[in-house]
């Protein structure tokens, strides 16, 4: 019979959230321990195609196509592995690194304007699944890139884009 328990945990800043949720079990060699990682940010940007004409921009992307942009108040949501070789006595430890970790790779979209600030943006439209691509790219030239397995970009409780960081 096998003997299984968890751990559970919650860290709080002003724009970041960090929940561990470690399984370990005795009935396989490899314990399988996850982090999920919070950060929030707000943008705002541009809906609309350069190419095309007004109408068409109005057409396509409706009340989101506007001459200033709209903004949102994004939740980014990154599931990585620990290490094998960090036990219960350094978890708090590495999650907090790994936290502060993805604050680096939000921070430069907090409070700006995508279209201006993010080159990637002047080519791309910030749709929830471009943005998500971004952070996706960031996420594999950070440290957290040997560890993220997962991604998700909420642009509302009800508006979402995921995305598998493994292949």
């Amino acid at each position: 019979m096998s003997k299984t328990s968890s751990v559970s945990s919650q860290f709080n800043s002003k724009n970041a959230d960090a929940k561990v949720g470690v399984l370990y079990s005795d009935a396989s060699t490899k314990a399988q321990r996850s982090l999920t990682l919070t950060a929030k940010f707000s943008s705002a940007h541009f809906y609309r195609q350069p190419a095309w004409s007004v109408e068409k921009n109005k057409s396509e992307f409706g009340r989101c196509f506007t001459e200033h942009g709209h903004g949102h108040n994004y939740k980014f949501v990154v599931d990585v592995y620990l290490p094998s070789e960090i036990d219960r006595k350094n978890i708090l430890q590495w999650s907090s690194w790994a936290q502060a970790e993805l604050q680096k790779i939000t921070k430069p979209l907090d409070h700006e304007h995508l279209n201006f600030v993010i080159p990637y943006f002047q080519d791309h439209v910030p749709t929830t699944e471009n943005i998500l691509f971004y952070l996706s790219l960031q996420i594999q030239i950070s440290e957290l890139q040997s560890f993220a397995y997962c991604a998700r970009l909420f642009e509302m409780e009800d508006l979402w884009t995921q995305m598998d960081l493994t292949k």
